[in-house]
């Protein structure tokens, strides 16, 4: 039976926006009528302030809220973190200051977020994917509303009480629902507003936001502003014109690129460069080795499940030319497959890093070089366009006649592996002569099945007869319906990569000769 040491990596926190961040703060408003002021008119948007639990940390949060569902949420503390929609776009910056526009299911769920926040989501339909049923009766009074959106399985329900107000609501994909509650409504200088929002992720985690003030914004250049998307380049990151853009690599058995970066200016080992991790990760061990201390507490989503991971925090990252400021990192054990890549594993290096540079990349040199997008010609390139899915680049392609979204993963050794939703949905087992085997990652290893497909396309090139595995686990990052499926070296290995994550583009270059 074959192992295949694929290492998609998420992180994901209670009620989580784009795979990483629990953003999500659902107004209490009466069903129809939207954001309430006693005696008056509807607010154009409100402000609320307090104190959040997110992650396992505290601080402040600031919320703005617009009539039509726009909006804007900052956290403050350890882990900084900033979400909105402006009616157009949905976005996000991490705790890293590294910021993106949401696509897919990340975008879904942020704009079903900013129609709940404000009380605009009875009439919604956000462009006719947005479909509702009839309510039924509630337990305890009151209906609940069940909805669908979109065709990948995203559903859920929101639950209005006897008074008609709504009191939480649910969403997700499956019974991987996260649920957010209201609770305590009060009056804020004539804005109702509830005192305490709580959501509970699918896994158990929660974050709280506890109200303290609520001011009301009229002035539409007033709102407009409030509401300005945190979207740019990263200011926390610097390039060394002395130092060369290739970055030294050994190659592990698994044929996994590994690189070495210095953390505080240390040498602390190997890190796997990986487009499938949502995060910069670090190994309990280094850490240890480096003198930090874990907080905080977040969900990585691997292969094999989810493993409870807390933070730790740098003071700089480098690698090759580009030089990083305050790094925080998720800590993992990686020790488990140390084994596998003939070097002790110290971290995974992925979206942290691609958020910052122009990133050559050719599996097959092998060669990885970083360049400061300032200054990246790429005029002699054809680029095609990029969309990132819960903080992992993603591409169209298509396989036996069904149009398909791929994630490109520099982290997996095979060819595709299609997600389990995908497998289901469209039946991929039947008719097909499979065998038994083995996916492995983070969390551990879980069972698939592998075989003949007719046919893939991808980045302009159609692969023939491709032998490729099926997910089976309904956990763990190959259980995304969002995506169809996880494209590995095997396949990568026909392409000179250059991945622009800053410009949403990417080359994907046939090889010369294939």
């Amino acid at each position: 039976m074959k192992h295949r040491h694929d290492l998609p990596l998420a992180v994901a926190a209670a009620g989580c926006l784009a795979a990483a961040l629990c953003l999500s703060a659902t107004a209490t408003a009466t069903a129809g009528t939207g954001l309430r002021r006693d005696g008056a008119s509807a607010p154009a948007a409100v402000v609320i302030t307090g104190a959040a639990s997110t992650l396992g940390v505290d601080g402040p949060f600031r919320l703005v809220v617009a009539s039509d569902g726009r909006y804007r949420l900052e956290l403050g503390g350890p882990l900084p973190q900033v979400t909105g929609w402006d009616g157009t776009t949905a976005w996000d910056r991490d705790w890293n200051g590294t910021s993106r526009p949401l696509h897919l299911r990340d975008r879904d769920q942020a704009v079903l977020d900013g129609l709940f926040l404000a009380g605009a989501w009875p009439d919604a339909d956000d462009g006719g994917r947005l479909v509702w049923s009839a309510s039924v009766p509630r337990e305890g009074g009151g209906v609940q509303r069940p909805f669908t959106h979109g065709d990948r399985g995203l559903h859920g329900a929101a639950d209005v009480d006897a008074e008609g107000r709504l009191v939480a609501f649910r969403v997700g994909v499956g019974d991987k629902l996260r649920e957010t509650a209201y609770r305590g409504e009060r009056d804020f200088g004539g804005v109702r507003w509830p005192a305490v929002v709580e959501q509970t992720s699918d896994s158990g985690e929660t974050v709280t936001l506890r109200a303290e003030e609520v001011t009301v914004l009229d002035a539409p250049k007033a709102v407009t502003a409030a509401l300005a998307p945190a979207i740019g380049p990263a200011a926390d990151h610097r390039f060394l014109a002395d130092l060369p853009a290739d970055l030294e690599i050994f190659r592990a058995p698994s044929g996994h690129l590994l690189v070495h970066p210095l953390l505080d200016g240390r040498d602390v080992g190997w890190f796997i460069f990986d487009t499938g991790a949502g995060a910069l990760c670090l190994d309990n061990a280094a850490a240890d080795s480096l003198g930090y201390a874990g907080f905080g507490e977040i969900t990585a989503k691997g292969v094999g499940g989810d493993v409870k991971s807390a933070f730790y925090r740098g003071a700089s990252l480098q690698l090759g030319p580009l030089v990083m400021d305050d790094p925080a990192y998720v800590g993992l054990d990686l020790q488990f497959l140390s084994g596998y890549f003939g070097k002790p594993l110290a971290g995974v290096l992925g979206y942290g890093v691609l958020a910052r540079a122009v990133v050559e990349f050719d599996h097959q040199a092998p060669r990885i070089a970083l360049h400061d997008r300032t200054t990246y010609p790429g005029t002699d390139l054809t680029w095609t366009p990029l969309f990132l899915f819960g903080r992992h680049p993603c591409v169209p392609g298509a396989f036996e006649g069904h149009d398909a979204v791929f994630r490109l993963d520099t982290g997996a050794d095979g060819t595709l592996t299609f997600h389990q939703p995908t497998v289901e949905r469209l039946g991929l087992l039947r008719n097909r002569r499979v065998q038994d085997t083995q996916l492995g990652g983070v969390g551990g290893f879980v069972a698939a099945k592998k075989g003949p497909v007719a046919w893939v396309e991808l980045g302009g090139r159609r692969f023939e007869h491709v032998e490729a595995a099926f997910a089976l686990a309904e956990e763990g990052a190959f259980a995304d319906a969002a995506t169809d499926g996880n494209v590995g070296n095997e396949l990568l290995d026909d392409f000179l990569l250059v991945f622009d994550y800053g410009g949403m583009r990417m080359a994907l270059t046939p090889r010369p000769g294939n």
